[in-house]
């Protein structure tokens, strides 16, 4: 994990996005450390917040609330 987070660190001036398609505890624990590295994650893992309560108030402070109504639009969507 290391390896990957140096190579989102690379660029400062480029925006770092790290997408998280697991279910596991072990990456979940990293999410925190990501976020104070000014590494964006994207995730449908709900183990940060739903897991121990000290990983969620490491977690939660950093992120964004989704807009209800956004969350029902497409974020990409194809021109015709």
């Amino acid at each position: 994990m290391e390896a990957l987070e140096q190579h989102l660190q690379a660029e400062p001036e480029a925006a770092a996005v790290l997408i998280d398609c697991t279910a596991s505890d072990a990456v979940a624990t990293l999410v925190p450390r990501w976020l104070h590295a000014g590494i964006h994650v994207v995730t449908p893992n709900k183990r940060a917040f739903s897991g121990p309560l000290a990983l969620f108030e490491q977690v939660q402070p950093r992120t964004i609330p989704v807009n209800p109504a956004m969350a029902q639009r497409p974020m990409l969507s194809k021109t015709p």
